[in-house]
Order: structure tokens, then sequence, then C-alpha cells
């Protein structure tokens, strides 16, 4: 779609997004079944908000769309690390979603 080897959801922050919502629902202690929902929701979020960072004089292109998303996942991705910090004590969890596990 954008013709760009580097546009994957890693890079354009929709990854990071996902994981922020999820890591809040934990750190707020929302119900586990609403876990999937959540993520799927700051994903979609992300997405928009990238698409809105990257639209400029009624286009977009590649270039300036990977970009916006290396800034959104940078700040999506401090902003998890903060909730990891100071959120809750269930780091173990956390880390275990963000980085995948098979166990």
């Amino acid at each position: 779609m954008l013709r760009n080897s580097l546009a994957d959801p890693f890079v354009l922050g929709i990854s990071a997004g996902a994981g922020l919502v999820a890591i809040a629902c934990i750190t707020f202690s929302v119900s586990s079944v609403y876990l999937p929902l959540g993520a799927w929701l700051g994903a979609m979020g992300t997405a928009a908000i990238v698409y809105i960072l990257g639209y400029r004089a009624g286009t977009i292109t590649a270039e300036r769309l990977v970009l916006a998303g290396i800034a959104v996942s940078s700040l999506f991705g401090a902003m998890q690390t903060m909730m990891l910090l100071f959120g809750c004590n269930c780091g173990y969890f956390d880390r275990r979603l963000l980085n995948g596990s098979l166990g």
C-alpha cells in the first residue's frame, strides 16, 4: 500500500498504540475480557493519529506517514515505559504481553 519496505505496524506506531492501551487497561484494573478490544481500539486510534499527522495540503506521502509513525511510536513507547515503572506491580505480565511469550 505504501510501497515502502519500512512501513510495518511497528514503525508506523500502530503496535505501540495497541500496547499502550493494553498496559493502561492492566494498570487501571479493567477486566481482562476487554483487553483485546482495548488494544484494537488503541491500534485504530493510533492509525488515525498517524494518518492525520501525515496528511498535509490535501495529500499524503509515504515518507511523511513513516516519519509520523516513528514519532508516535516513540511517544507511546515512552508512555508505556512510564506506566510500567510507576503504574502497577504487575510488571512481569506486562513485559510478557509486550514482548510475546510461548508459555
